[in-house]
């Protein structure tokens, strides 16, 4: 006795599932379905995959577009090098003036001041009180690119009481030597010579014309201090 032969039709190995009119959409082959997108909904994809910041291989994203251009920008009178951009900010190593030594920087992108690069938090240096109080030498600080006053064309002595202190969001290098940029200043020696931490500071003395710490706590330098 023989066996009868298998005779239910077999699919082909190759066929389409779903053809439109400009062509076949989903084909089937042995490894699987093949599916064939129209131009304007890969072009859609590859917008929306760009959106989400992936970008075909080889091209060249914007930020790296800028980024040339901004280095190219940068000025070329600063020992700089390894100049990147990281968002909002130019990084660099540089050895600029100062006894800081050779270091990392930073500069916003739209300019301002050249801020070394360091750990932590920026770290305040305020006082309050009368006219003594905003003393200050006409020197240099040691460490220019760690010490920084208000970026209002007012430095780090203040108002001195003749005017309100406005919001900032920079900040410039001292023109002058306060009580409290010397004592940055101090601290920053003392971990430059044991190699510690070399922090960030924001210095500012507001002061008036107050006799005594009655009239302080309600005369315009206070209104100064607690802005910066």
């Amino acid at each position: 006795m023989t066996d009868k032969k298998d005779e239910t039709p077999k699919p082909a190995d190759y066929g389409v599932i779903l053809r439109a009119s400009n062509g076949d959409v989903i084909r089937y082959e042995p490894s699987g379905l093949s599916l064939r997108l129209s131009d304007r909904v890969i072009a859609d994809i590859a917008a929306r995959l760009e959106e989400q910041g992936f970008r075909p291989a080889g091209s060249m994203p914007e930020a790296a577009a800028e980024t040339e251009t901004e280095v190219a920008a940068f000025p070329d009178d600063i020992d700089a090098w390894d100049i990147r951009r990281e968002g909002d900010w130019l990084s660099f190593t540089a050895d600029l003036p100062g006894k800081q030594g050779v270091r990392g920087f930073r500069r916003e992108v739209a300019g301002g001041a050249i801020l070394a690069d360091t750990p932590g938090p920026l770290l305040g240096l305020l006082s309050i009180g009368g006219a003594r109080a905003a003393l200050a030498s006409q020197r240099t600080c040691d460490f220019p690119h760690h010490v920084f006053a208000p970026a209002d064309d007012i430095g780090a002595v203040g108002h001195a009481g003749e005017g309100q202190a406005t919001r900032q969001h920079r900040m410039e290098p001292l023109r002058e030597m306060t009580h409290e940029a010397l004592v940055a200043e101090r601290l920053l020696t003392h971990a430059r010579a044991t190699k510690g931490a070399m922090p960030l500071f924001f210095v500012r003395a507001e002061t008036d014309t107050s006799a005594d710490a009655a009239s302080l706590s309600g005369g315009e330098a206070l209104a100064n201090f607690t802005q910066a």
